[in-house]
Parts: C-alpha cells; structure tokens; sequence
C-alpha cells in the first residue's frame, strides 16, 4: 500500500471515528485494538491490515468503497433483518439448526448443489425473532464481489426476508446455479445480478429463471466461523 493511500485510509479512518462520536480510547476498544494503533492509522504512520480493514466495516456498517476509496457514503445502509449476534446467548435468542452449503456458493459463476442439499446442519443461538424463518448459512468462493466480500467468507441469507433493489442475496437459478449478487430489478421486468468486482459482467435473468433468492443479513469474514 502507497503512503498516500495509507495516509487518505487513516483520515477517513478518523472521520469515520469523529462521525460516531468515539474517542481513539472508544474506538480501540470497539476493535479490539489499542490506543496507539488507532493513532498510528490516523496519522498514516502505520497501515491497517486487510482484516483490520473489513473488522471497521463489519464492526460499524461502513461502506467498503468509502473506506478504501473514498467513493459513496459512509455508512451502508441498515438492513431491515439483521442477525447482530452469533456465538452468544443473551436472552432473547433461541438454539436453532441452521442448514450449512460449504464450498457451493459462488461469486463467480458455476454449478452447484442446490440449496435444498445443504452439506450439514449447525445449531446456532439467533435472535427469536428469526426462529420461525429459513435462514441458511453459505461459504462464498471467488472475487467478483470484492471489497464486499472476500473468497471463504461465510453469509448468512434468509429465504424469508423480501429481497430490495441494492440487496445482497443468495439467488438459486432454474438451472440450479448458485450465486451471491447485488439484485437489481427493471423496469423491463428483467432481473439484473450485479458484481462489485468490475472484471464481471453483470447477469441478466428473467425473474422465471430464479429458482429461489435469500436475502444476505450477515457477513462473517474468513477466518472465523459462524458457530461455535
């Protein structure tokens, strides 16, 4: 990474601080880091890793593009549905299986099982609010949805939350292809998937082609599972 990249992430870094109200103390405990490192980014002294990096905007919704390239807004918006915790146990969740598809999904382009096969099932604490919704976890493979989402990154979707233009879903073709898109529908009555990685052409589909779609409320980055 150049120095003028690092210094331009370490100002938006401290906008972004400044925006929530955080002091560097506040904001370092929210990551997990320390005082200093969030000095050393501000100034451009030192740069954040890549995971550090998706750890800012998984931690408070903020916009990749903004982070990296100073391009849209700052924040994402809030999805309506939102699994805001996994792993814990706090009172208002239930144990639940969640049915697991690993090494299927694409962010590219392929076939794969469909999502009536899922390859195990885990038991998750989710809110209870989503006991009563088909909630499925997917492991992404590929880059075209790069900086969103990252190869191995696991996704939790949800067949029964309405899927928006700008949304990230899940969508399952006729043909039983599977894929992690941002959905656009037009006026044409066309259904567009879009990448974020610019190397990928969009997909066009007729909504009769669309098997199944699920609405993406979680992203947990590489490295980590989703349960415990």
């Amino acid at each position: 990474m150049s120095k003028n990249l690092e210094r331009a992430i370490g100002k938006r870094i401290k906008e972004l601080r400044k925006a929530l109200g955080l002091t560097q103390t506040a904001f370092a405990e929210k990551l997990g880091r320390s005082k200093r490192s969030i000095q050393e980014w501000e100034s451009g002294r030192n740069e954040p890793s890549e995971r550090v990096l998706r750890l800012i905007e998984q931690t408070f919704n903020v916009n990749p593009e903004w982070l990296r390239e100073g391009k849209g807004e700052m924040f994402l918006p809030k999805p309506k549905s939102n699994l805001e915790f996994l792993g814990a146990i706090p009172f208002d969740f239930v144990l639940m299986p969640v049915p697991v598809i690993d090494q299927r999904v694409g962010a590219g382009r392929g076939l794969y099982t469909a999502m009536s096969e899922p390859s195990e099932v885990k038991f998750v604490w989710v809110p209870k609010k989503y006991a009563d919704h088909r909630l499925f976890f997917f492991r992404v493979f590929g880059d075209s949805m790069k900086p969103r989402l990252q190869n191995k990154d696991w996704v939790v979707a949800d067949l029964d939350s309405s899927v928006q233009n700008g949304d990230l879903a899940v969508v399952e073709l006729s043909n039983e292809e599977i894929m992690v898109k941002k959905y656009r529908k037009k006026r044409e009555g066309y259904i567009i998937l879009e990448s974020y990685n610019p190397d990928y052409e969009p997909i066009v589909v007729k909504p009769e082609e669309i098997k199944n779609i699920a609405k993406v409320v979680l992203i947990v980055p590489n490295g980590e599972t989703p349960w415990g």
